[in-house]
């Protein structure tokens, strides 16, 4: 088999791998806000910690543009599950109430890897009911770079600001939602996270994905992000309200590539 009908093998293989499933009985379990209190959860991280999780940082009015330290430590914590495993993850998420938990990308070969240049990343989902209205709350991480695979994507992906990446994974995030059923762009709720690699590709993903929420309903959190490419924001200057990028100054990963600089961010 000639190399490129073999990357092409592989991407059809991906491709059918890679598609959520669409989702059944998701409302079975739904959850009435009102009737809910904030708990602590013990999560996973370097140290074993405690969560104070609230539905309420997610249901609260987006628009008021606050930087809500209690998404950052989630952010946070589900960033750095996902590269652990997608395992450590996914168990993170049913730890803080999520379900439909799905994972992709993984355990691939260097050669898939190769053909798509695509990070891991997994997907959750919760229907909570307040005030009688019915929200979706999506959660999206994607994972960044810890393998020899990863470097190979970040390689692949840097010359185009991760754009081809981030919007093959934002095809990937409306495919798991047109599968919720009910969710439209008014009461689906995302939170997109990630760390390096995945940092970037969820700015991208968050800024690819205004047909699944409004602006005002998607909170992106995410840890020394290289640059990336945003297409017409960076020329129009339009700022997201909800997207919060954290950067160590001592890092040279949020410098780079030169091509595709964040002085708007």
């Amino acid at each position: 088999m000639e190399n490129n009908e073999m990357v092409a093998s592989f991407k059809d293989a991906i491709a059918r791998y890679a598609a959520p499933t669409p989702l059944a009985e998701q409302d079975q379990n739904m959850e009435v806000y009102e009737e809910l209190e904030p708990q602590w959860v013990d999560v996973p991280f370097k140290r074993p910690m405690k969560l104070l999780w609230d539905w309420g940082t997610l249901l609260q009015s987006a628009t008021a543009r606050v930087k809500d330290s209690r998404l950052a430590i989630v952010g946070l914590v589900t960033s750095w599950a996902c590269e652990m495993s997608s395992i450590t993850v996914e168990s993170l998420f049913q730890t803080l109430g999520f379900e439909h938990v799905w994972s992709s990308h993984y355990a691939m070969t260097t050669l898939q890897r190769n053909a798509i240049s695509e990070p891991a990343r997994t997907f959750a989902h919760k229907a909570i009911q307040k005030d009688g209205r019915v929200y979706r709350i999506v959660c999206a991480t994607f994972k960044g770079t810890t393998t020899v695979n990863d470097a190979i994507t970040d390689v692949k992906s840097v010359g185009d600001g991760f754009f081809g990446a981030g919007k093959n994974c934002a095809e990937a995030l409306e495919a798991y939602v047109q599968g919720i059923e009910g969710a439209t762009d008014t009461n689906t709720i995302l939170l997109i996270t990630g760390h390096s690699l995945g940092a970037a590709v969820a700015n991208v993903v968050g800024r690819l994905t205004g047909n699944i929420a409004e602006d005002n309903m998607r909170f992106v959190y995410t840890y020394a992000s290289p640059n990336y490419e945003c297409g017409e924001d960076a020329e129009s200057g339009y700022v997201f309200p909800n997207f919060r990028t954290f950067t160590n100054v001592a890092d040279a990963v949020p410098t780079v590539p030169p091509a595709f600089p964040k002085d708007w961010h």
